[in-house]
């Protein structure tokens, strides 16, 4: 089953990406002929950064907590940059050392926008699913709301990380998941 739901995710962020990656490209392609190439790359990740906070918030991760949004947004923010940063490179690369002498300019930076957006998804997934949006235990939440799906941990201040978390009470100490029977219970 867990195999199925991740599955679904992956396809939900395929999805959303590619609607990001068209209004990427839609963007770069439009002001492609009014400003510099570099200028229109830059644009068009604007453009998908916004479709793809949205879109990957709400519908890829199901994340509708709305008290978490700006940590959300911040760790969004640093791994779209770094996915930003990947795709600007690539494109640059392939567009000047490997399409340019294979094709005409236009072309080749055409083909070297859809090269730098694959490789910025691929980059852009790991980070999300590992770093953005995955299912965090707060010790407390300044607003007074739970994220959704998160039981409220212990409040002890002396087992509590800087950053709220209980170190020593997670779903799995708190009973929400069955555990293993361990050999030194028995012995």
């Amino acid at each position: 089953m867990g195999w199925l739901v991740v599955n679904r995710q992956f396809l939900r962020f395929v999805i959303v990406g590619l609607v990001a990656t068209a209004g990427n490209l839609t963007a770069v392609w439009a002001l492609r002929f009014v400003a510099p190439f570099s200028v229109a790359l830059i644009a068009g990740v604007a453009v998908g950064f916004c479709l793809s906070f949205s879109f990957n918030k709400v519908f890829t991760f199901k994340s509708k907590a709305w008290s978490g949004t700006k940590a959300e947004a911040l760790r969004f923010t640093m791994v779209y940059t770094v996915g930003a940063a990947a795709y600007w490179m690539l494109a640059m690369i392939m567009a000047n050392f490997v399409l340019g002498g294979l094709f005409s300019a236009g072309n080749a930076e055409h083909l070297a926008t859809l090269i730098g957006c694959a490789g910025m998804m691929v980059v852009t997934y790991v980070g999300h699913s590992l770093f953005t949006f995955k299912a965090r235990t707060f010790a407390s939440e300044p607003s007074g709301i739970q994220p959704q799906g998160l039981q409220l941990v212990s409040s002890n201040p002396s087992r509590t990380s800087p950053m709220g978390i209980d170190a020593g009470h997670t779903p799995l100490s708190q009973g929400a998941y069955p555990r293993p029977e361990s050999s030194s219970a028995a012995a």
